[in-house]
């Protein structure tokens, strides 16, 4: 599976939440090529730290940003929040304890589906507040 790049309809129209939104994507990119590394346990065992610290500090920038505009589904958007930082831990122990490449292909895929969603469904529905 290729990287994904950044474009501007990805944009959300917020430059702090944007550039989180192009690190997170970096991140994300980088467990795609560490896949075929001979050091593949190590580089995924140093790129989920940083995907979790990464995502923790953008959750927080979000979620203050969405309390000072008074959004009506700050509670809804914690709870996903917290249901993805939940998941990391489990995404890279199945990396970790597999060498199948359809798990790592399920992992990539899972990390580029949840970014996407939400980027483009989630956030940009606070885009304009």
């Amino acid at each position: 599976m290729g990287n994904v790049e950044w474009n501007e309809g990805m944009s959300v129209g917020v430059e702090a939440i944007d550039s989180d939104h192009k690190a997170l994507l970096l991140v994300i990119n980088e467990v795609n090529e560490s896949l075929g590394s001979d050091d593949a346990d190590i580089l995924i065992k140093e790129i989920f730290e940083k995907l979790e610290k990464y995502i923790k500090q953008h959750f927080q920038r979000e979620e203050r940003l969405l309390e000072q505009c008074d959004y009506s589904e700050l509670d809804d958007h914690k709870k996903q929040h917290r249901e993805f930082v939940e998941k990391i831990p489990e995404l890279k122990k199945r990396l970790l304890n597999s060498d199948s490449v359809e798990i790592a292909q399920e992992v990539q895929l899972f990390l580029l589906n949840w970014l996407m969603m939400h980027i483009i469904i989630d956030d940009m529905s606070y885009g304009d507040l």
